[in-house]
C-alpha cells in the first residue's frame, strides 16, 4: 500500500481492497461506507465462484432514461456557485482550486479535462473552471450515510458514484442539457463484492468496474456491455473520446468500448505504473520497466529505476522520454504531460536515487522533474515533493496533503511551475 511521506508528499494513492477500504470509510464519519478499488479487484471473501456469476449477471433494474435535473441552488440554480476558495500557507506559487478540503482517501483522485478539475469531500462536488477561478457544485448526497464520490469529466458529461451501503449507482450529468441518466445500479453482498470500483465517462459511454469485469454503458441507450474477461483494477484511469485507459498495477490497458478490444501498451511481461493522460487527452504517459529490469520490478515488491515513456494516443508514436537505466537508475513515479513539457517525482536529490523496495520510493522525499521535449532541458525542484501531477494551461495540478505549517487537510492545489521563487536545479 503507497501512504504519503508527509507534507507535500505522494497523497496517498494507494490502491486497495474492498474491504479494507469499507472499513477505512467507517472510521470517517457519518458516510458509512462507499465502493472503492482495490488493484486486484476482489471483495474480501467473494470466491472466483461469485466473482464470475456477477461478471456475467444482468443488469440490474434501476437504471433510467435521462431525466431533467433538480437544480442544486436555493434559488433555482443547476450548478450554484460554491465557497470561494480559501488562501492557503503554501508558498507563494501555490492556491487551491476546489473549494474545500478534500476529505477522502487518495485513490478516489480528482478528474480534470483542458480546462476543468472535479472533486469533493465524499458529500459534495465541485466542478472547478480553471480560466476563472468559479467553483460550482454539481452533485451532493441527499443524507449523512450517503456518498457521492469519483467523479469524472469528459466534454459536456460528468460521472459519478452515489452509494450507500450496500445500495449503490453510477450517474451521468449532462451539463449542457442539464440532465441525469442512472447507467448502473447494485447492491452489494456481506463480503463487499458486487461494489463498484471506479466509473468513468467519455463522450459516448460510462464506464465502471465491477467487483468481476470493466463495464460500459452506452449513454444514449442505456445498453451495457461486459469489456474484459477477467478481473481488472485501475491505479488511475482517464478516457478519449474514443477509449477507456486503464492503469493497473502492472500495466497500461486500453478498452474500446463499441467493439470490446483490448490492447497492452508495451510488453506485456515489463511491469508498467502511474499512468495519465494529457488533459486534451492526446497524450499517455507512465513509468515503464522494460529496460533493465523489465520483469523484475514488482508493483509493491522491489524495484530497479523505471524510465519516463510517452506515448501519442493518435499518432501511436511511442517516445521513451528519460534513459537513466541502464546505467544510473532513478526510480520514478507519477509522471504527467502537457505539449512539449513532461514532469514526474524522482527521489530528493539528498537521498538514494535507486531504493530498493518500492514502498521506500513513495514514501520518501521526492523532487518535481521537469523536461522540455523540444530542447532536451531538464530541471529539478526538491521544494515541490508532490505526486499524481496534472499539467493544464501550463499550470502543475496536485492533491496536497496535511500540510504542517498551513492550514492543515487536504487540498486540491494549483501550483505556477514558472513563478520566478521556485528553485530549479537543471541538469542539461
Amino acid at each position: 500500500m503507497r501512504r504519503a511521506a508527509h507534507g507535500w508528499g505522494a497523497a496517498g494513492l494507494a490502491s486497495i481492497g474492498l474491504l479494507a477500504a469499507a472499513a477505512t470509510l467507517r472510521c470517517s464519519g457519518d458516510v458509512d461506507n462507499h465502493a472503492t478499488g482495490g488493484a486486484s479487484g476482489s471483495g474480501g471473501g467473494a470466491t472466483d465462484a461469485t466473482v464470475e456469476a456477477e461478471a456475467d449477471a444482468a443488469p440490474d433494474s434501476g437504471e433510467t432514461d435521462w431525466e431533467p435535473l433538480e437544480p442544486l441552488g436555493e434559488n433555482g440554480e443547476y450548478f450554484p456557485e460554491g465557497p470561494v476558495a480559501p488562501q492557503l500557507d503554501c508558498h507563494p506559487w501555490c492556491k487551491a482550486v476546489i473549494p474545500i478540503e478534500i476529505d477522502h482517501p487518495g485513490y478516489y483522485t480528482y478528474s480534470f479535462d483542458s480546462s476543468r478539475i472535479a472533486d469533493g469531500d465524499l458529500r459534495s462536488l465541485y466542478l472547478t473552471d480553471l480560466s476563472t477561478g468559479t467553483a460550482r457544485l454539481v452533485a451532493k448526497s441527499m443524507n449523512a450515510k450517503e456518498g457521492v464520490i469519483q467523479p469524472h469529466v469528459h466534454g459536456r458529461y460528468l460521472s459519478y458514484h452515489r452509494s450507500e451501503y450496500p445500495r449503490g449507482q453510477i450517474e451521468v450529468i449532462d451539463l449542457i442539457e442539464k440532465r441525469r441518466r442512472v447507467v448502473h445500479t447494485y447492491v452489494a453482498s456481506d463480503s463487499g463484492s458486487g461494489t463498484v470500483a471506479y466509473t468513468a465517462v467519455n463522450a459516448t459511454h460510462a464506464f465502471f468496474i465491477t467487483t468481476g469485469a470493466l463495464w460500459s454503458a452506452d449513454l444514449q441507450t442505456g445498453a451495457k456491455r461486459k469489456i474484459t474477461p477477467y478481473i481488472i483494477g485501475c491505479d488511475r484511469h482517464c478516457t478519449t473520446d474514443a477509449l477507456f485507459i486503464c492503469s493497473t498495477t502492472t500495466q497500461i490497458v486500453t478498452a474500446d468500448p463499441v467493439t470490446g478490444a483490448l490492447e497492452v501498451l508495451g510488453p506485456s511481461k515489463a511491469l508498467q505504473t502511474d499512468g495519465v493522460c494529457s488533459a486534451d487527452k492526446r497524450f499517455f504517459t507512465w513509468v515503464d520497466f522494460r529496460d533493465p529490469p523489465g520483469p523484475a520490478s514488482t508493483y509493491d515488491g522491489t524495484r530497479t529505476g523505471g524510465e519516463v515513456y510517452l506515448y501519442d494516443l493518435l499518432t501511436k508514436d511511442l517516445k521513451r522520454v528519460t534513459h537513466d537505466s541502464p546505467d544510473h537508475p532513478k526510480a520514478k513515479t507519477f509522471p504527467a504531460v502537457e505539449g512539449k513539457t513532461v514532469v514526474w517525482r524522482q527521489m530528493a536529490s539528498t537521498l538514494d536515487q535507486n531504493p530498493e523496495w518500492a514502498q521506500d520510493i513513495y514514501m520518501a522525499d521526492g523532487a518535481l522533474w521537469r523536461h522540455d521535449l523540444d530542447t532536451g532541458k531538464t530541471c529539478y525542484s526538491d521544494t515541490l515533493n508532490i505526486g499524481s501531477p496534472a499539467l493544464i494551461g501550463g499550470k502543475f495540478y496536485a492533491k496536497r496533503v496535511n500540510d504542517p505549517n498551513g492550514t492543515g487537510g487536504s487540498w486540491i492545489i494549483e501550483v505556477d511551475l514558472d513563478h520566478p521563487a521556485i528553485p530549479w536545479t537543471c541538469t542539461q
